[in-house]
């Protein structure tokens, strides 16, 4: 961290928070936004990735959002914006991404105590394998406990931040992976888990930084009455690099396995990794889905599109005053009104 940014976060940011000004200073005409967060844990720690914040920070984010916002559904967020009518305040709603074991465990318990409404967007694959892991996750956990040169396709990827690189080559893993189709992904990936012992290496990691819900967790989540259960399609593919026909089984499957489960119509829908485009948004119109979630709007209409919102992430690589300083800052780009 560079001697700037730990003095804006540790001093700057703190006297700004205390005194009030952040919110007279970040303050338009825009008065509705969407929170996207993806893990709840006991500390937030980064070794692995960024995606967890602590349960602490997490229940302090919430007594702070209770204060000074109007909390909404998804639903009721999506709603207001099609009516055309202003916010009646300042607005927002929250969404987790992913569906990670641990929003039953830590985030689940604080929505309660706060009572506040939360729409959680759940990698569908996690109720057809007990044991399923998200490829991101899955690199997370070889790049940390392996650390060994991953050698596929005549590339060879060693650590890179929290990725991978072919320094010669100038390709992260990442993107290799993600404009692979079904049978190339699967193919990558049970090799990576022969060739490094994969099931071993995952006995060494904490659950909370990988492991997904299971059917019961989400059927007694989807049961209380501030929780909407979503999609987030089903492999956690980025569905505009994939070949369409496996896109289009993605949306569909995710969410005919999750109504199934929770017994609810699945009206809402995030992309994964925030990857769309036209055909993947009338892909998902034609399923059914109702309330697409993107991360930044990726095409020129969007704006105007009365199905699909942009999203603010919350970053669990900085401190809460960081993230409250962000988030009013942040309703100029990724706010609506």
């Amino acid at each position: 961290m560079t001697p700037a940014k730990w003095i804006a976060r540790n001093l700057v940011f703190p006297l700004v928070y205390e005194t009030g000004i952040h919110k007279l200073l970040y303050k338009d005409g825009r008065r509705g936004m969407v929170l996207m967060y993806h893990g709840v844990n006991n500390d937030g720690g980064l070794r692995y990735n960024g995606r967890h914040i602590s349960e602490t920070r997490f229940d302090r984010h919430l007594e702070y959002l209770k204060k000074n916002f109007r909390i909404v559904s998804l639903d009721t967020m999506f709603k207001a914006y099609r009516s055309g009518q202003p916010f009646s305040g300042d607005t927002i709603a929250i969404t987790f991404d992913d569906g990670f074991e641990n929003n039953f465990t830590h985030a689940f318990p604080l929505i309660k105590k706060h009572q506040v409404p939360v729409t959680f967007f759940v990698s569908s694959v996690c109720l057809e394998e007990e044991n399923a892991i998200l490829w991101p996750d899955l690199c997370d956990v070889l790049r940390v406990e392996s650390g060994r040169t991953i050698s596929h396709g005549g590339y060879h990827f060693t650590p890179y931040g929290y990725d991978w690189r072919d320094n010669e080559k100038h390709q992260y893993l990442s993107d290799y992976i993600k404009h692979m189709g079904y049978d190339s992904r699967t193919n990558f990936i049970d090799f990576v888990r022969e060739k490094f012992s994969f099931d071993e290496l995952l006995t060494r990691v904490d659950k909370t930084q990988w492991k997904l819900l299971n059917r019961a967790q989400i059927k007694e989540m989807a049961d209380c009455e501030y929780v909407e259960i979503a999609s987030h399609a089903h492999h956690h593919y980025n569905l505009a690099m994939i070949p369409p026909e496996d896109a289009f089984s993605e949306i569909t499957k995710s969410r005919e396995i999750l109504e199934e489960a929770i017994n609810k119509k699945v009206v809402s829908i995030a992309f994964p990794d925030g990857n769309y485009d036209e055909r993947i948004k009338k892909y998902c119109l034609d399923a059914g889905y109702e309330n697409l979630c993107a991360v930044r709007y990726l095409l020129p209409g969007d704006s105007e599109d009365q199905s699909i919102l942009p999203r603010h992430g919350i970053s669990s690589t900085t401190n809460y005053y960081s993230n409250i300083i962000h988030l009013y800052k942040s309703f100029s780009k990724d706010g609506f009104s």
